[in-house]
């Protein structure tokens, strides 16, 4: 029996599409989730009241993401006990009052793994809770971290259509003006300016499908009332400060 060879070629193509597939290893995640809700007995010296210990009740909310990577390497295992770290609280200390931690992933497309780790923690005698957001991007063919001069160039000629010439700019003053517009309209937060303008100043960044987000710490160039936060900025506006090395089909860019 004949096949036509378009049928043919259409049965190469998903053969060979699905055994490519079967060789891309993708990170497995398994998620717990950890609800405690319970009474403390708090009877350290500094915290007692008229000599007698004090009663409090104890909340823990916790999404913990079990990784699982497709390679043994060193690397690996530090990220793991970076997750571990931020998701998973100290039940047994007994002035933890309130713990929160959650997770987002990026991307997981075998090429790129990129997660993002919120953690909020309330102690008794404190006067506020503290939250905290770490972003882990890893090259998994490579086998290492991912960080803001690996995608983007330190210094670019891009042509400008109303001189009609190429001008040189550099791409992390460039997103830093892009940030502060964004920070100042949609945050509505001031800014250290020294400190954000400094060169040696680079935001932590956080993969994802749609574009980067920028991760800004409690205090680092903002006000502590603003908190930690996040602005993102799509691929489509960041493309043109990106090295002209870097893989863009990796971020799933064609």
């Amino acid at each position: 029996m004949k096949f036509p060879k378009a049928f043919v070629f259409f049965m190469i193509l998903v053969l060979f599409s699905e055994t490519f597939a079967k060789h891309i290893k993708k990170v497995k995640i398994k998620e717990v989730d950890l609800k405690v809700e319970r009474k403390i007995v708090i009877s350290d010296n500094e915290f007692l009241k008229d000599n007698k210990p004090v009663i409090e009740t104890q909340k823990i909310e916790a999404q913990i993401p079990l990784i699982f990577f497709p390679y043994k390497e060193k690397i690996f295992d530090t990220v793991k006990k970076e997750i571990i770290d931020m998701t998973v609280p100290i039940v047994g200390d007994n002035t933890l009052l309130e713990f929160q931690s959650n997770y987002e992933v990026g991307i997981n497309n075998g090429k790129i793994f990129s997660i993002k780790l919120f953690q909020y923690e309330y102690f008794f005698g404190a006067a506020h809770g503290n939250g905290e957001i770490v972003a882990i991007n890893l090259d998994l063919r490579c086998k290492r971290f991912i960080k803001f001069f690996d995608i983007f160039a330190e210094k670019k000629h891009i042509y400008d259509e109303a001189t009609k010439t190429y001008k040189e700019v550099y791409p992390l003053e460039e997103i830093k003006k892009i940030l502060k517009e964004k920070i100042k309209n949609e945050k509505k937060c001031d800014l250290f300016e020294e400190e954000f303008n400094k060169c040696s100043y680079i935001p932590q960044i956080f993969l994802k499908k749609t574009g980067i987000e920028f991760i800004f710490s409690k205090y680092e160039v903002t006000p502590g009332v603003c908190g930690s936060f996040t602005v993102e900025i799509p691929y489509e506006d960041l493309r043109i400060y990106m090295r002209d090395d870097f893989d863009l089909s990796s971020l799933g860019i064609k």
